[in-house]
């Protein structure tokens, strides 16, 4: 290793043949993310909640859309299918915060959560492959669904509970 430079990351390619292990392979690294997913799903949790089905179609919708875009910090095994994953997230969190009348914040996640995906392969293709092992996807995403999150569990007193009722059949 050269003075200044990090660990080598190509031995995550091989790891199963050599002793060296990368700074994120640490146990205490390991405790974090338990902690950071056990606070991700207790927050999953309170969102869903605190959201009352039978009132709002949008609303349970949204939780739908978190709950789907939560797997991708919690889950390697959804890391190959983040399109389809995060794409109810995208699609109903937004659509909740705007007919609830918070259009800052329903922007606001929808441009994150594309920008996100625009990073993440733009850094895999114009630094050859550092997104990925930097973790800007599964960082940005912990941050997106934290917000989310707040935005559902936050609702400002002009914000009226199933504002946008769908019809039913009788």
């Amino acid at each position: 290793m050269s003075e200044g430079s990090g660990p080598d990351d190509r031995i995550a390619d091989d790891l199963a043949r050599t002793k060296e292990r990368l700074p994120m392979d640490t146990p205490m690294v390991g405790q974090l993310i338990m902690g950071i997913r056990a606070f991700l799903v207790i927050l999953l949790f309170l969102v869903a909640v605190r959201q009352q089905p039978g009132e709002d179609p949008i609303g349970t919708a949204a939780v739908f859309g978190l709950a789907c875009a939560m797997t991708l910090p919690l889950s390697p095994i959804s890391w190959g299918h983040h399109f389809v994953i995060l794409l109810p997230g995208a699609l109903f969190l937004p659509l909740a915060l705007y007919v609830q009348g918070r259009s800052l914040a329903a922007r606001a996640l929808a441009i994150s959560a594309a920008a996100l995906l625009l990073i993440h392969y733009s850094a895999l293709e114009l630094a050859g492959g550092i997104a990925g092992r930097l973790g800007v996807l599964g960082i940005g995403m912990t941050i997106w669904c934290t917000a989310a999150s707040a935005f559902l569990l936050y609702r400002p007193s002009y914000v009226v509970q199933g504002s946008l009722q769908l019809p039913r059949d009788s």
